[in-house]
């Protein structure tokens, strides 16, 4: 899963409530396969069939992002004020958009959950939960309207805005590392060439590139050429009991 505008901090930490709304892409690369019991199946059916939206609220418990992934697709989960309010919901998947994304995995020893507390430290939260907000609201608009362009260009604000905070935090934490930005540095190089390449980041150093089918391997020679394994993806389905 790939947050194309990311959430940071929660005002409810039993309930995982987040302070804004955040948008998602899956992705069909990487996957995670995890084991549940019998029993909590069952209670998560629905009249024999998954209920996502329902689920995705059950998911959140877990992680919020967690409820982004399960619904599948292009997603938003919406921060209400309590559980039945905060949900997930797909508004679009590779027939509204198919982006391609070459995904650079780093290794990180920064839990999410220290970082999350962290950015509530920064002086520029208030602002960011603002910003955040309107985005996805932007970012919405430009996945219904196919604008890789746009999308692009607001995923790197928002990875650039979300890492601000953590630096700027009590901590002083930084994620970035200086494989992250050399990654960063030759997509702009290769977007200068007239390709397609767009940096993405969430709560950690690796590295997603968002970018066309007609582009994507001329950006995974590129990073590969840098000495990283870099994975191609495409828009990823729901979650799907095996």
């Amino acid at each position: 899963m790939q947050a194309l505008v990311k959430y940071h901090g929660l005002k409810d930490w039993k309930m995982r409530l987040p302070y804004h709304d955040s948008i998602s892409v899956n992705t069909t690369s990487m996957t995670t396969e995890a084991q549940i019991t019998t029993l909590l199946c069952h209670r998560l059916l629905v009249g024999g069939e998954p209920d996502l939206s329902r689920l995705s609220r059950t998911a959140r418990l877990f992680a919020a992002s967690a409820s982004r992934s399960l619904v599948g697709g292009f997603s938003r989960l919406y921060a209400g004020s309590d559980d039945e309010g905060t949900y997930a919901r797909r508004f679009a998947d590779e027939r509204e958009m198919d982006l391609r994304t070459v995904i650079v995995p780093l290794a990180s020893k920064v839990r999410t959950e220290d970082a999350h507390r962290e950015v509530l430290t920064s002086p520029f939260f208030k602002a960011r939960v603002e910003s955040a907000q309107k985005r996805c609201d932007v970012m919405e608009r430009a996945i219904l309207g196919n604008d890789l362009d746009l999308v692009g260009t607001l995923a790197e604000r928002d990875t650039l805005e979300l890492h601000s905070l953590t630096m700027t935090g009590e901590n002083r934490l930084i994620i970035m590392t200086e494989d992250s930005l050399r990654i960063i540095g030759k997509v702009r190089e290769l977007r200068g060439q007239g390709v397609k390449a767009y940096f993405s980041m969430q709560t950690g150093p690796s590295v997603f590139v968002n970018t066309s089918e007609k582009h994507e391997k001329a950006v995974k020679r590129a990073l590969e050429k840098l000495g990283y394994r870099a994975h191609l993806s495409r828009v990823g389905g729901e979650a799907r009991i095996l």
